[in-house]
């Protein structure tokens, strides 16, 4: 008998038994209009976009394991767990550092070399590397790797140094790379999360204005938003250059309300985002899954009828909504 979906999972980053996650997703996950086209086979959706806690990360690790279940050649990067997150560790800024990293420019050319090289190199077994094709240090190293490379692992590396970033960029590695990208006719699928939480290091909390909840140490928010963005563009430019590759990502909604300043073709991006957001009956149904999930032994009633009676007792249940009445 298949165990129960987990109830109120508060992190979906520890969810990663692909059986428990689908009980999860069958029960408890609820599929609005927007996250059911998401799901779907042929979603032209590309980027889930939400505040903190709306479950972008569920939602991924959920098309990961439908798509690898409708289609056994597909290939998933990484390799090593359902989506790619990593945790902020941030190098100390320089001022030359902080130029190049508020570029917007900067992040799509980085995020693009990142996901084509991750992609290029865990399909080296179906479609060989030349490595005197690449003459830059960076570009070898990373496609001749002994380990795995997911896309943060190339970030990475790629914004360790800009010395060699830019001499990928003049040796046209980055070009040869492209065409290695081209090539590929096998279907891959790439999951990349966490995003924001790998640029909060670049930022501290204000301890000033609360709804300003993310300011450089500089006093200079952009590096939080636009290394969000620049995966936003990458994922649009690749989506042009090889279909058969399908790049998944997540980003918060706060860095993707700033798509319109910082790109002209913020409509084309657009149409591949789906963005999370719950109405109150919705919220109330959300509760009610979870509250059907719990164990018997872990309600107040188990008895009642309605989930909430459940979960709290029909006295307090009406307590609650008197007071919501007389406080609307």
């Amino acid at each position: 008998m298949a165990n129960p979906p987990d109830a109120w999972v508060e992190d979906a980053r520890n969810l990663d038994n692909a059986e428990q996650l689908l009980h999860s997703a069958h029960g408890i996950l609820l599929e609005t209009p927007a996250i059911a086209d998401f799901l779907r086979n042929e979603t032209n959706k590309r980027i889930v976009v939400a505040p903190k806690g709306y479950g972008k990360t569920f939602l991924l690790k959920s098309k990961r394991i439908l798509l690898q279940q409708i289609s056994e050649n597909l290939s998933c990067l990484p390799e090593n767990q359902l989506v790619d997150a990593t945790i902020s560790d941030s190098p100390s800024l320089s001022q030359a550092d902080v130029q190049r990293f508020v570029d917007y420019t900067f992040w799509c050319q980085v995020w693009s070399a990142a996901l084509m090289l991750s992609v290029v190199k865990s399909s080296a077994k179906y479609y060989p590397l030349d490595p005197d094709d690449f003459r830059s240090a960076v570009m070898r190293q990373l496609l001749l790797s002994s380990y795995p490379v997911s896309p943060f692992d190339a970030l990475k590396r790629l914004i360790n140094s800009d010395r060699e970033f830019q001499q990928a960029r003049r040796s046209h590695d980055l070009t040869t790379l492209m065409s290695y990208y081209r090539q590929i006719r096998h279907p891959v699928a790439v999951f990349v999360d966490t995003i924001d939480e790998y640029f909060e290091g670049y930022v501290s909390q204000s301890e000033v204005d609360a709804d300003a909840s993310y300011v450089h140490r500089n006093k200079d928010s952009r590096i939080w938003i636009v290394g969000q963005l620049g995966i936003c563009r990458a994922i649009r430019e690749l989506l042009g250059v090889n279909s058969h590759v399908k790049i998944f990502a997540s980003i918060r909604k706060e860095a993707f309300n700033s798509l319109d300043y910082y790109d002209r073709n913020a409509v084309n991006i657009s149409s591949l985002v789906v963005q999370l957001h719950y109405s109150a009956n919705e919220l109330s149904r959300i509760f009610d899954n979870n509250i059907s999930a719990m164990q018997r032994d872990d309600l107040v009633q188990p008895r009642e009828v309605t989930p909430i009676a459940r979960f709290l007792s029909e006295s307090r249940f009406t307590l609650i909504t008197l007071a919501r009445v007389r406080n609307s």
